[in-house]
């Protein structure tokens, strides 16, 4: 459980870069360059689903 007193931003960050599998904070630039993979052609057969773009913190159950 999480404790009834506040946290510092600086511990939230921390949490944020430790607990997804590639310990890495996502960036605009990552989801800007699945938008351009998803325009361009290579994504032609690419007709539904979820992409997550979060450093694998979706696999994580959180």
């Amino acid at each position: 459980m999480y404790p009834s007193r506040p946290r510092s931003p600086c511990w939230v960050l921390a949490w944020l870069v430790w607990r997804p599998p590639l310990r890495i904070l996502v960036a605009l630039d990552d989801i800007g360059t699945l938008a351009a993979f998803l325009i361009s052609d290579l994504a032609k057969a690419i007709t539904g689903g979820v992409i997550h773009v979060d450093g694998g913190f979706n696999i994580t159950g959180d």
